[in-house]
């Protein structure tokens, strides 16, 4: 009853209703009563380690036809990361506009017992200390939908709809309904219909991963026998990764089109795995001693999972009302790092008689031989965006400008600016940029959280097992 009743506060804010228990207006609903909304909606496409390095040779080649049309009618630009870049960190900052220092989030865990130093907890939607862009966009009444996003366990209460981040099971999760029986999604009478889109690791989707990359029958054993994702082992932590992004981009189309929310922000995960554990193969020369024929046959991969993302935002694309802003964005791009991986014992990770059967033995290899590079992507396109606008943009600076862009007052304690250069001078002179000192005294994020916590419960272990297989984490 707290968080519907919450929602249902939001909502009536939104829509300027006076509540005859006051007398009078809260400065947040006088805010809303003042404020013009633009017509226009937004859709955030975050694609986690995106980068031109790998886009634009596909561009040229013309694999890439949705990233192509959207660059052709609006514009794209670098998106500058910050160091260092850890995605929860990264993910956060666009998602509030704010810096690491402010909105709270410094790593994949947080350490809150001074006599357990070594026992953290994952980083969740408690461990934000400011708001979200979804936080916001509720207060004023306008829709909202996100999926997938980074530190969004437990789901708070939005005017939509969030799927968070614990879901699905990938590279940092087993499966999240194990122990944590609550706040996957908002509202949580989401979940039993979302579930059954979940695509189980093991039994991946191989005609998919398949005509992505030629496997040969000994790789693909060691991928469907991986009964989690091992540090810098590609084929496990592609599998758990590939598997976690599937469900999601159906759960997101399921979700769409019962109706596209004002703001909708969609989170694809794959790439960044992929460009950790195969990007030997797709750089050979900056890795000596790397097989020719393996290299032709796995490097196919990076590229094939850039088109792969390229078919799907298609086919959201193709859910969308026309007067959509579409930003896509990624936290970071990728480089070679000059480490090839180094062979280990397989018995670590398989064992038993399938494993026998499968000659799972021997060594395999592990390590990480794609990094991460400074320079992201943003690629803008519809209602007011410039065509071939120049834009010099950093990862705060997306919040403030979808605000700005659904025509919402933009706070002046967010580090990030709005990007008045890729947008149309006539839209700006119709809704010019509102400034007001902060939303944080105005939209009670304690309320938030109470009901939140209320919604989520149970422990971190199984996804925190993740994170030490990827070494983010000891």
């Amino acid at each position: 009853m707290r968080v519907r009743a919450l929602v249902a506060l939001l909502v009536a804010i939104g829509a300027g209703v006076v509540f005859v228990w006051k007398p009078w207006l809260t400065p947040l609903q006088r805010l809303v009563r003042a404020t013009k909304p633009s017509p226009y909606k937004v859709l955030l496409v975050g694609i986690d380690g995106a980068s031109f390095r790998v886009m634009d040779p596909l561009l040229g080649e013309g694999k890439l036809p949705a990233f192509a049309r959207l660059i052709e009618r609006g514009l794209r630009a670098p998106l500058k990361s910050e160091n260092p870049m850890a995605s929860p960190v990264l993910w956060t900052t666009i998602a509030t506009g704010q810096k690491r220092e402010d909105h709270g989030i410094g790593g994949f865990v947080v350490y809150k017992d001074p006599n357990k130093p070594k026992r953290g907890t994952l980083v969740g939607t408690e461990d934000r200390k400011t708001l979200a862009v979804w936080n916001v966009a509720s207060a004023f009444g306008r829709p909202v939908g996100f999926l997938g996003w980074w530190a969004t366990w437990p789901a708070e209460p939005v005017n939509g709809w969030i799927v968070s981040d614990r879901l699905t099971a990938d590279r940092w999760n087993v499966w999240a309904g194990g122990k944590k029986t609550s706040g996957h999604a908002y509202p949580e009478s989401l979940t039993p219909e979302l579930r059954k889109l979940l695509v189980d690791p093991m039994d991946p989707p191989m005609d998919e991963i398949l005509k992505m990359v030629a496997l040969t029958p000994a790789e693909q054993a060691e991928m469907k026998l991986s009964e989690r994702p091992v540090f810098g082992h590609g084929l496990s932590v592609v599998k758990f990764a590939y598997c976690s992004q599937r469900a999601y981009e159906k759960m997101a189309l399921q979700l769409l089109a019962k109706g596209q929310p004002d703001l909708t922000g969609v989170f694809l995960v794959a790439s960044d795995p992929v460009s950790h554990t195969f990007w030997h193969y797709y750089e050979p020369t900056e890795f000596p001693g790397i097989d020719r024929n393996d290299a032709a046959r796995l490097g196919a991969l990076v590229p094939n999972m850039y088109v792969h993302n390229d078919a799907y935002l298609g086919e959201l694309l193709s859910r969308v009302d026309e007067n959509t802003v579409v930003m896509v964005v990624s936290d970071h791009g990728f480089m070679a790092s000059g480490q090839k991986p180094a062979l280990r014992p397989a018995e670590k990770m398989f064992s038993g008689p399938e494993a026998e059967a499968a000659h799972m033995r021997g060594e395999i290899a592990v390590g990480q031989s794609g990094k991460h590079h400074i320079e992201g992507v943003l690629i803008a396109a519809g209602g007011p965006i410039r065509r071939g606008a120049a834009v010099k943009a950093g990862l705060a600076d997306i919040t403030p400008t979808m605000l700005a862009i659904l025509g919402l007052p933009v706070a002046k304690d967010m580090e990030g600016r709005v990007l008045e250069e890729m947008l149309e001078p006539a839209f700006l002179a119709r809704y010019p940029v509102k400034r007001i000192d902060s939303y944080e005294t105005l939209i009670d994020r304690k309320t938030i959280l109470a009901a939140a916590a209320a919604e989520g419960e149970g422990t971190d272990e199984e996804k925190q097992e993740m994170l030490r297989s990827l070494g983010y984490i000891q």
